[in-house]
């Protein structure tokens, strides 16, 4: 079996001792885990890693030889494919590219640097953004329901939200030289409102 965690985890598939998400499983070896419970091997690895891994053999990134998965969610993870394998980094946490800086004098992010991605351009950002005025905007099914119909903030804060996250993945690209970007996640269905100003970057 597998199991996808959308935490980093270490080179042993072991969550980070001081995870940002899911603190309460710090330490905890997933796959041992549930082998143990399910009876049969799990494997474990980040979903961002399991989505370039997934687009890589059967989807968009089929036939290349390198590919970057971006997931744009309530924060934003990459996953990254090079010369056929799928890169981990030294210590298993390669492709965080929500913790990428686009705004130097930004907000504080809780990762302990300022302006990362994911204080400007997540899904969890956007909410916060509209609370004072629609508070029942709550979720991302809301915020994309919001959009297409129109509603003028919900449409400004994607297209805020895609413009700083096609700064970050303009940076992957310089840095890595990928042959193909593949974008997923529950933002990509806001479509062109958010693409279109990420293309522009």
């Amino acid at each position: 079996g597998g199991v996808a965690v959308p935490a980093p985890l270490d080179v042993h598939g072991v969550l980070s001792t001081s995870p940002l998400i899911f603190p309460s499983w710090a330490g905890i070896d997933i796959a041992t885990l549930f082998t143990e419970r399910f009876g049969f091997p799990f494997a474990v690895d980040n979903d961002a890693n399991l989505g370039a891994l997934a687009d890589y053999l059967w989807g968009a990134g089929q036939g290349s030889h390198s590919m970057v998965f971006v997931g744009m969610n309530y924060g934003f993870g990459a996953g990254i494919v090079l010369e056929g394998t799928l890169f981990h980094g030294a210590t298993g946490v390669s492709g965080e590219i929500g913790h990428t800086t686009v705004d130097e004098n930004g907000e504080f992010c809780q990762c302990g640097n300022r302006g990362c991605l994911n204080t400007v351009a997540s899904i969890n950002r956007a909410l916060e953004l509209l609370a004072p005025i629609y508070p029942e905007i709550d979720s991302a099914e809301k915020l994309l329901d919001a959009a297409a119909q129109g509603l003028s903030p919900a449409i400004r804060v994607l297209t805020d939200m895609g413009r700083a996250s096609g700064v970050a993945i303009a940076n992957v690209v310089n840095l890595l030289n990928p042959e193909v970007i593949v974008i997923g996640g529950d933002l990509t269905r806001a479509g062109e409102v958010v693409t279109d100003p990420m293309i522009d970057r």
